[in-house]
């Protein structure tokens, strides 16, 4: 009886190639003609990834700007590769995304997202009053990653509401609050926009 060891890696668990086969081959001087039995092991390969898409701010009622935190990470067996993560702004635009911050691989960090490896992408985004103008809401914006192992995108969005409100208030003033004869009257009219969205159509009507 022998008794003997292998150390399986990550890249066997990588490779597709599956079963592992283990052979040994006996002779003997009476036994010329090689015997041989071999053991095989299944690689039960599961690539799989969560991705996460947090914003610092759920709620807004002003311009501002938003962070937007992207996390990817590696929740399956095998190592990925062509790792590729999109993002899309709020208002449909692409986002540029900065070079992740990749923590929890037990190797150098590479190109490619490791097991038990997570990318973290932070982000900004302006809101201007525009965008506090508009009657869309919430401000949605999404993540998609997909790799060469797993080619069916995930996605995560992040929402921030947009509280609206449109109020403005009227003042009259007089120059002269008590008069005794003939004379001219100055009125002044002040409007103010006291809310947090642009006031259209402004018609003001004044009665003589």
């Amino acid at each position: 009886t022998y008794t003997l060891t292998y150390a399986v890696d990550q890249a066997a668990i990588n490779s597709t190639a599956s079963p592992l086969t283990n052979t040994a081959t006996v002779t003997t001087t009476q036994t010329p003609t090689p015997a041989s039995d071999d053991a095989k092991t299944t690689i039960t390969r599961n690539p799989l990834l969560v991705i996460d898409k947090t914003v610092d701010q759920t709620s807004i009622s002003a311009p501002g700007t938003l962070t937007y935190t992207i996390t990817v990470r590696n929740t399956g067996n095998v190592t990925l590769t062509g790792v590729n993560v999109t993002d899309t702004l709020p208002d449909g635009s692409a986002a540029t995304l900065p070079a992740p911050v990749q923590t929890g691989a037990t190797v150098t960090p590479t190109a490619d997202l490791d097991v038990g490896e997570t990318w973290t992408y932070t982000l900004t985004y302006t809101v201007d009053q525009a965008a506090i103008n508009s009657a869309a809401s919430p401000l949605t914006n999404t993540a998609t990653v997909t790799t060469t192992e797993t080619p069916t995108p995930a996605s995560d969005d992040a929402r921030t509401t947009i509280t609206r409100n449109a109020s403005f208030t009227t003042d009259k003033t007089v120059d002269q609050t008590t008069i005794s004869g003939p004379t001219t009257l100055h009125y002044t009219v002040t409007l103010t926009n006291t809310g947090n969205v642009s006031l259209t159509g402004v018609a003001p009507v004044d009665t003589l």
